[in-house]
Order: C-alpha cells, then sequence, then structure tokens
C-alpha cells in the first residue's frame, strides 16, 4: 500500500491504545460465527477481541506498525493468561502494580513485542489504556477543559433519556469558550501532535468543525449512558468495567482466553499481506478508515486486491472520516441501509460515514 502515512509515519511509538470505532457496528454488519475468517486491521486490537466473540475460526489482524502489534500482542496475552482484574491492572484501567502484572506474561510474547516492552516500563506504569498518542493528545484537552466540568460530566451520564441528557450539556456543560477551544485544538493543531501529518493529506475541510459538529451531535443525540468510548474521552477512566471495552469485561475474560489462539498478528503492510493472501479467503474484512489515506486510484486497486481476497458475498466494512472514499462498484455492491442505520447507531463521533460493501 503506496501511500505517505506507511512510507513517512513514524512507527516506532503506540499511535492508538484504544480502538476508536464502535465495535458493534462491526458484529451487525458482519456474518462471522464458526466456519469463517476475519480480516481486520490491528490498531490497538480492542476490536479482534470484539470479533472473537463471534467465534470465528480464524481472524487475522493486520498492521504496519510493529509497535501496535506488540499491543495486540500484549493484550492478547493479557486475556489468555490472565485473570480478569489483572487484566485490568495491566491495561491501567484501574489501579496497581501493571509492571509486576506484565512481568507474568512477558514470556508469552513475540521475541519483538517483549523487547518493546521490557523497554518501555514508563508506560505500563502510567496505563496502557491512555499511553497512545492520540490519547495522550485527548488527555491534554480533558485536563484543561473536562475535569474542572466533572459534576455536570457525571450528571450526563446519569441521564435516563436523551432530553434530560441534551439539557445538561447544552446547559451545564457547552460554553462558547468550550468550542473555541474545541475546534482549535482538534483542529489543524491535531495534525502531527495527536495524529500523523500525512493522515491529512486528502482533507479538504477543517478537521476542528468537523469533529465539533461531531462531538455536539453525540451528545445531543446519542445516549451517553453506557458508551464507554464517550466515557473515556471526557473522563479518563471507565466506572463499571462490565460495560467498558471488550477485553476488560469480566463476563467476556474467560470465553476469549479460549479463543485468542485462533488470532494470526501480522506486522506488514496491508498489500503486501494481500498479494500473498489465497483468494476467497475471507468472510469479513474490517479496514478501520485506511483508504481516506490514499488517493482515488491506490484506493480503487486496494479495494480491487482486498475484494479478491474474499470469498463472494463476503462483506468489508470501512469508515471514512473526513474524505468520501468508496469501493469501486466492479468489485462490491454496497448494502445501503444496512451501512445507514449502523452508522446512525455509531457511538464514536468520529466519523461521516461506516459504509459495508458485499463482494460480487
Amino acid at each position: 500500500m503506496s501511500d505517505d502515512f506507511t512510507r513517512s509515519a513514524a512507527h516506532d511509538l503506540v499511535r492508538y491504545s484504544q480502538v476508536w470505532e464502535d465495535h458493534r457496528l462491526l458484529e451487525h454488519a458482519f456474518e462471522l460465527g464458526p466456519g469463517t475468517d476475519a480480516l481486520i486491521i490491528g490498531s490497538a486490537g480492542d476490536n479482534v477481541a470484539a470479533l472473537l466473540l463471534a467465534e470465528p475460526d480464524r481472524v487475522v489482524a493486520v498492521d504496519v506498525n510493529p509497535t501496535q502489534c506488540a499491543l495486540i500482542e500484549l493484550k492478547l496475552a493479557a486475556v489468555q493468561d490472565l485473570s480478569a482484574s489483572d487484566t485490568a491492572v495491566l491495561l491501567g484501567a484501574v489501579p496497581g502494580d501493571a509492571v509486576a502484572v506484565y512481568r507474568q506474561i512477558a514470556p508469552a510474547l513475540s521475541a519483538r513485542a517483549r523487547e518493546f516492552w521490557n523497554r518501555h516500563d514508563d508506560l505500563l506504569a502510567a496505563g496502557l489504556i491512555g499511553c497512545g498518542l492520540l490519547e495522550r493528545y485527548i488527555g491534554e484537552f480533558r485536563n484543561h477543559w473536562f475535569v474542572p466540568l466533572a459534576d455536570p460530566i457525571r450528571r450526563l451520564f446519569e441521564c435516563p433519556d436523551l432530553d434530560s441528557q441534551r439539557e445538561v450539556f447544552l446547559c451545564e456543560i457547552y460554553s462558547p469558550a468550550l468550542e473555541s477551544a474545541f475546534r482549535a485544538y482538534f483542529g489543524t493543531q491535531m495534525a502531527g501532535r495527536g495524529r500523523d501529518l500525512s493522515q491529512y493529506k486528502y482533507v479538504d475541510q477543517d478537521p476542528g468543525a468537523h469533529l465539533w459538529q461531531g462531538f455536539r451531535h453525540a451528545f445531543t443525540e446519542i445516549p451517553a449512558r453506557g458508551n464507554f468510548y464517550l466515557e473515556w474521552l471526557l473522563t479518563g477512566r471507565f466506572a463499571d468495567l462490565s460495560y467498558g471495552p471488550v477485553l476488560l469485561r469480566p463476563a467476556a475474560a474467560a470465553r476469549l482466553g479460549g479463543l485468542v489462539n485462533r488470532v494470526t498478528v501480522v506486522c506488514a503492510d496491508l498489500s503486501d499481506y494481500l498479494s500473498a493472501c489465497t483468494p476467497g479467503t475471507f468472510a469479513a474484512a474490517d479496514m478501520s478508515d485506511i483508504f481516506e489515506y490514499l488517493d482515488p486510484k491506490s484506493s480503487d486497486e486496494l479495494f480491487i486486491q482486498l475484494a479478491r481476497a474474499m470469498q463472494p458475498g463476503g462483506r468489508i466494512a470501512h469508515w471514512n472520516m473526513m474524505v468520501d472514499r468508496r469501493a469501486p462498484a466492479t468489485v462490491t455492491r454496497p448494502l445501503s441501509e444496512l451501512s445507514a442505520s449502523l452508522h446512525a447507531a455509531d457511538r464514536i463521533f468520529f466519523y461521516s460515514d461506516f459504509i459495508v460493501d458485499e463482494v460480487i
């Protein structure tokens, strides 16, 4: 995949320590189960776990960044070998000695992943779920703007309905100063500090305006109660792990532990991986928002290459944030109604679209 992000972005740091893509959309988009294989952009590994709960035969997690692959390995080793409470300590969701917990599972990691984490007690001690470049950037804004609003934010997540939630947001949280600061901080300032500059190459709109519109929509039109994505963004914690990320849910821990051996983590360029992939391998593919990092021609070429690796009738899902990228009609047909209904239910406000296509 020849794009600026793959070529020029630094791949020696944790870019994302959480996956900011709603796993429920993928669960409804795909028809996974025994006898199926899934392909996913690895990222921080959270949605790898979510897909595993459908019990496919295999999940292949591909990421070009070896540091992200090391993070995925660590999270999977945790749910396989640790108790749910120790996994929560390791990931920084609850207080405890994360470094000591890490030492328990270090031998289970690949040499490359182990070498990385052996050098990064600092990330473990600070809390893995907040150690990513994006998460640290969000955290700086949270500390300045959201911490002083802790009481109304707590009330917002307790609201029983949208009307009361909307009232708390508009009357107790919103201010022109917050809007102005949000637009600036998550606009051009974020390029290079919270995300890589190359990820904005094909963006022709103001990122701050786009994200503010989504932020406001999220708190006035989408129930916040039980939305762990928004909870962490505003508070930096998960009040109830039973409703947190799949990897941290005690009820999911036992099942996940027995399924981890179905995951293959591949540290490679996606196009390189697909070029060596047997045609017709996958029933489902989660492509994150990678297509908007590509020019239109390269995006079409990657879709075609991906479709070759898919079974007829297999489903490809991807998000668009600020660049409209769609699969060529020669290899897929859009599932427009399904896509629209799932996008409307997205609990994360970053994206302008969620698209599910069926391979012809």
